[in-house]
């Protein structure tokens, strides 16, 4: 087992060949950063941290120099584009293994225990750590979750024990932070309490989705729609018009964060995005 004093956040230097961003925080705010860069000719991907709580990353074109990069990143770190936060990317093999090593070696485990690999299915890196302990403490999970959610990279291990506590540690971190910001978020607008309470059943679900939507002033019907007998997702049409007005988007911020911050998923809800195949055919996921 690891033992010693909680470590600290690492450190993260930054190679002067690093030039992607990556954001996370607020749906809606990333949503428009990303339109914005988009226009500017940057590539882009996006990601999901747990919750309602999203990740952009984003590639700058060749024309961009490490001003303009660094320039987006104090921009956003100072709130200019919503409620999110961003930081260097890591791009190629040897910046991903340096910053990667030294985070990992200041969360107790050696370098000589991690390998880094890239997944095509995740787009992002994989940290793989092997460890004789199947359960570390969980100081050291804190901080690894701390660098997976700086960096990006999905870090797992290799025995099967400990990659589960893991997977339950940061799974349940993921619920914590999306429905902390969420619950800031509604408290500063006077949206926090009281929040619609769901009762499980179809019928429950329909209630539930149409007080949500007048808890966050939208019509009832135009936005959520059930999907199955415990699941809502967006109606697409709201989602098209959203994202062309951005007096909208304050809204569907609203919805995003209603729902993470009340009782829904404790109740055995789920929400989720699916593809039109689901809308158009009735398929349920």
């Amino acid at each position: 087992m690891i033992e010693g004093p909680p470590p600290s956040p690492p450190a993260i230097s930054v190679p002067a060949e690093v030039r992607s961003i990556v954001a996370w925080g607020d749906p809606a705010a990333l949503i428009a950063l990303r339109e914005r860069m988009d226009g500017r000719g940057w590539h882009w991907a996006t990601g999901n941290l747990g919750g309602k709580t999203a990740m952009l990353y984003l590639d700058p074109p060749q024309s961009a120099g490490a001003a303009e990069i660094r320039r987006l990143i104090d921009e956003i770190n100072a709130g200019k584009y919503g409620k999110i936060n961003a930081g260097y990317g890591l791009v190629g093999e040897a910046a991903v293994r340096e910053e990667a090593a030294l985070g990992v070696k200041r969360c107790g485990f050696p370098p000589a225990a991690m390998r880094i690999s890239y997944s095509d299915t995740l787009q992002s890196d994989v940290i793989t750590l092997e460890t004789s302990d199947s359960r570390p403490v969980r100081s050291a999970f804190q901080c690894l979750y701390r660098i997976q959610r700086a960096t990006g990279a999905f870090i797992q291990f290799k025995d099967r024990g400990a990659e589960k506590t893991w997977r339950d540690f940061s799974f349940a971190e993921d619920k914590r932070v999306g429905a902390e910001m969420a619950r800031q978020w509604l408290a500063e607008r006077g949206l926090d309490v009281p929040l619609p309470s769901y009762t499980p059943g179809r019928e429950g679900l329909t209630r539930f989705a149409r007080a949500i939507e007048g808890h966050c002033s939208v019509s009832p019907g135009s936005a959520l729609e059930v999907a199955g007998s415990n699941t809502l997702t967006m109606n697409q049409r709201y989602m098209a018009a959203t994202f062309k007005s951005p007096d909208r988007k304050e809204d569907l911020t609203c919805l995003l964060y209603a729902i993470a911050a009340s009782d829904f998923e404790r109740g055995g809800g789920f929400f989720g995005f699916f593809g039109n195949e689901i809308h158009e055919t009735g398929k349920q996921p």
